[in-house]
């Protein structure tokens, strides 16, 4: 799963250098969102695999998942990119 999580990073990362070249501030805020969502989708990924490694063997840990906050901003949705022209 980190493999594969630190891959779509990087795709993003260059998708959002990529985007600063075109003059669409609702795709420029898409894609930054989308770089905060997998950022705090990885950091949700650290903190569960430390604190698998600090339960003790036996036991279930009871820890509550991290949910990334949902962005409010009026951008367009992922429903949107669908209507794109290519």
């Amino acid at each position: 799963m980190a493999a594969i999580l630190d891959k779509v990073i990087d795709i993003a990362k260059k998708l959002r250098k990529s985007v600063k070249k075109i003059n669409d501030p609702d795709l420029q805020n898409l894609i930054t969102d989308l770089n905060l969502s997998l950022t705090d989708l990885k950091m949700q990924e650290i903190e569960l695999r430390e604190a698998a490694m600090n339960t003790p063997t036996g036991s279930q840990g009871t820890a509550a998942p991290y949910h990334a906050p949902v962005s409010s901003s009026s951008g367009p949705d992922i429903g949107d990119l669908r209507n794109f022209p290519n």
